[in-house]
């Protein structure tokens, strides 16, 4: 589970299409949940448009990376520093197997 920043955000953007681009290479029960700091309306806009202007939200928000696991623990957390700082792909991969 990740908390992005904004719908139209061009680095979240960038992330998620990394994860459909792989997704076949996670394990069989893996699900990625992506949690937006943005209102329906707008996430519905944002994914009927290709380039992703004009931009809504906030931006001191940070992403927060949650490894939860089959039972619905959390059994890690990855606060970002910067606006790109998620778990790396190999470490999303690792914990889907």
């Amino acid at each position: 589970m990740t908390f992005y920043r904004f719908a139209k955000w061009p680095i979240c953007n960038l992330r998620i299409n990394e994860f459909v681009k792989i997704r076949d290479e996670f394990g069989e029960n893996f699900m990625m949940v992506g949690i937006f700091d943005s209102e329906l309306e707008n996430l519905q806009k944002a994914m009927m448009q290709y380039f992703p202007l004009p931009i809504k939200g906030h931006f001191g928000i940070r992403p927060v990376d949650i490894f939860v696991n089959l039972e619905g623990v959390v059994e890690q957390v990855q606060y970002g520093k910067e606006i790109a700082d998620h778990f790396s792909f190999v470490e999303v991969k690792s914990f889907s197997e």
